[in-house]
């Protein structure tokens, strides 16, 4: 209960002892419908303020170019201002150096923009890598909002991007050269190391091999949706939408019948491996439903069709 409700109480409680002072039954007073109604009505837990559990090991966002500006700027600007400043007055003064910073002619501060707005690039494609190989916990997944449409992660992983491969590629390197580095700053060190790949001529190739795995594995990465959910092509620029839905309602029943097929695997399979990671087991679930005939398929389609009526 929040403290705002108690004082609720509070002032109905002092309310009714002010109005039943010579009251000789004030315990049938208290029980009035009346009364009751007010308490009830105050006690009652709103969806919105029940407490949201939280996956501590869910993907965290991506960080925008300010705040990359305002993690490395923020303790000098504290020192600039001094202790007797608040917070506020310290975000609000990087606030305003980032805008002239933003606005500047100046070709140092253009190349200091250049690097915040690369890490930022550099963290949103973390994020992104992260989330498409995130399942969440069985404990979690019931923690949306009312109204709100419940994601299911059990589809294929992305495909990685060309830099995603080289950072796979030097990440454990600069770790182990530079122990002392925040995750940050690796990710820092592997955006300039990109950089100068790119720019340095003699190393095409070596951009070549790893673009050769991107393209791989966008390959697999299509191929993989094709096989779980079938192929299912977008309407034509001037076509009427209305002439492929019904392979679209076709693709969406085959997808809920892998969700529905998920659900009702995952606690068995979690049950037989309970070492195993709930990314490894949405592996399992997805090489499972790939070994199924097409007609096995077809049951657990007709399954949701069946809840839906």
């Amino acid at each position: 209960m929040t403290s705002q409700n108690v004082k609720k109480i509070n002032k109905i409680v002092l309310g009714f002892l002010n109005d039943n002072t010579d009251s000789q039954n004030m315990s049938e007073s208290w029980m009035e419908t009346v009364i009751q109604k007010q308490i009830k009505n105050v006690c009652a837990v709103k969806y919105s303020e029940l407490p949201k559990k939280k996956d501590p090991n869910a993907p965290k966002r991506g960080k925008s170019s300010y705040l990359f500006y305002c993690s490395e700027f923020r303790d000098q600007v504290k020192k600039e201002l001094g202790n007797e400043k608040k917070a506020t007055d310290v975000t609000k003064e990087l606030g305003v150096r980032w805008n002239i910073m933003k606005t500047s002619k100046k070709a140092s501060d253009k190349k200091a923009l250049l690097k915040y707005e690369s890490l930022a690039k550099i963290d949103r494609e973390r994020y992104q890598t992260e989330k498409d190989s995130y399942v969440q916990p069985e404990e979690f997944e019931n923690n949306t909002r009312r109204g709100g449409k419940k994601s299911f992660n059990n589809g294929p992983k992305r495909a990685k991007s060309v830099y995603l491969f080289f950072c796979e590629k030097y990440r454990d390197k600069v770790r182990n050269s530079n122990p002392s580095l925040k995750a940050t700053e690796v990710t820092s060190k592997l955006g300039s190391m990109w950089n100068e790949l790119k720019s340095d001529k003699s190393r095409t190739s070596e951009i070549n091999a790893l673009t050769v795995k991107a393209n791989e594995d966008k390959i697999r990465y299509e191929n993989e949706k094709k096989e779980l959910f079938g192929s299912v092509e977008k309407p034509k620029k001037n076509e009427d939408p209305k002439n492929s839905s019904n392979i679209s309602k076709t693709a969406e029943k085959e997808q809920s019948g892998f969700q529905l097929f998920c659900l009702e695997k995952r606690a068995e399979l979690k049950k037989s491996n309970p070492k195993t990671k709930a990314s490894d087991i949405t592996k399992k679930l997805s090489a499972a439903w790939k070994e199924l005939s097409t007609e096995d398929r077809k049951k657990w389609t007709l399954s949701v069709s069946v809840d839906e009526k």
